[in-house]
């Protein structure tokens, strides 16, 4: 069976990238697929996460974070322009290869319908449905940027109810697309790769939280949370990983609420079975997710978890009162209860760890990626 993935790119660390280099891993190595991923923004960087050499790689150096930063008037003039390049070369380029099934992760190729070249067209969203709302309310996103993103999303909704299949994360956000008027919605969630110890590792007085520094990734909020905390327990440290735009405003929030012996921010790591490791709570307060890849991977190993009820995924994951804890959007006072709870109680922090190490097996690789194989299978028949 011969696949073609298109994504923006391949060279963050952020979870969509990560279920990428799994999926396609797994359906060459082990299934045998033929599967090429195709980049628009690559820019001849590397990949970040390690790709089996049998999968072949195109980028078509479209580059639309090029013009990100100019005034929004010129930005808009050269995405039009782009976006007229992307849908001419991925045309040839599709009709030149002929696969079998073309799965875009890429709200900007939902053009991909209008291409006549036999694939089966899929839609992978990795957001809440009206993600697109949620990004314009954005720090530093003015009124009309906000109108922008309003008029895509309702153009992009349009546009998607053509493709032949639309594969959401979570039965919460299917409901969201049927409620549209979409019924060309299939449900498959994010797996994570089981991670085997070798050896038990130290728990340290760490909470623990990881991702692109950025509006939606709410750490902003988190900062807040762990002011409290601090208040009330000794010892605690907050680690967070990642990269982004809004760095320099979190570590200004840290300075301004003397909170730089207790919040430290790292730089994105491969390493994060190794990090998660070594910590002992895993702290979500994202304001939307698709379906959040490192709460399941802190899961499985052990952690359990804090995390707002946003759309889409938290709700779904966790087992609230079980494995961690689901605090009600927004609720930052619960949230610190919540926190300073699991701090105190070491007897809680463990019972929970187990829960969640049994609970989130059913979303273990081979389950998922049945799912997927059965879903290439039914479809190819047709």
């Amino acid at each position: 069976m011969k696949l073609l993935y298109i994504i923006a790119g391949m060279y963050n660390s952020a979870g969509m990238e990560r279920v990428v280099t799994n999926k396609v891993n797994y359906l060459s190595e082990v299934k045998g697929y033929d599967i090429t991923i195709l980049t628009t923004d690559q820019d001849n960087r590397d990949y970040y996460f390690d790709i089996s050499d049998k999968i072949k790689r195109v980028d078509l150096n479209i580059n639309f974070e090029e013009y990100k930063d100019i005034f929004i008037i010129k930005r808009v003039f050269k995405f039009i322009f782009k976006q007229f390049l992307f849908k001419q070369l991925l045309s040839k380029f599709l009709k030149r290869n002929k696969f079998d099934f073309v799965i875009s992760l890429m709200p900007k190729a939902d053009f991909l319908p209008q291409i006549n070249d036999g694939s089966f067209k899929i839609y992978e969203h990795h957001f809440a449905q009206d993600y697109l709302n949620q990004f314009s309310k954005s720090f530093g996103r003015n009124f009309f940027v906000a109108k922008i993103y309003k008029i895509r999303s309702y153009s992009g909704d349009r546009l998607l109810k053509k493709f032949d299949k639309i594969v959401v994360l979570t039965k919460q956000d299917y409901s969201l697309w049927a409620r549209k008027g979409f019924d060309n919605i299939s449900v498959i969630p994010n797996s994570f790769t089981v991670f085997i110890e070798n050896k038990p590792c130290e728990k340290n007085k760490i909470a623990l939280s990881i991702g692109r520094l950025e509006f939606q990734k709410g750490f902003d909020r988190l900062i807040n949370i762990w002011r409290q905390v601090d208040a009330c327990v000794d010892g605690w440290q907050l680690h967070i990983y990642g990269d982004g735009p809004d760095k320099e405003q979190l570590l200004e929030q840290i300075r301004e609420n003397n909170l730089e012996s207790v919040v430290k921010i790292f730089p994105a790591t491969k390493e994060i079975y190794s990090v998660i490791n070594s910590s002992s709570i895993y702290l979500m307060a994202s304001r939307f997710e698709g379906f959040p890849m490192v709460l399941i991977e802190a899961m499985s190993l052990g952690l359990p978890v804090v995390s707002f009820d946003c759309m889409c995924g938290p709700a779904e994951i966790i087992v609230n009162n079980e494995d961690g804890f689901v605090i009600s959007e927004g609720d930052e006072n619960r949230f610190v209860e919540k926190v300073v709870r699991l701090i105190s109680l070491d007897s809680l922090r463990t019972e929970m760890g187990e829960n969640a190490k049994s609970n989130i097996v059913r979303f273990s690789q081979e389950k998922v990626m049945n799912d997927w194989v059965d879903f290439f299978e039914k479809f190819n028949l047709v």
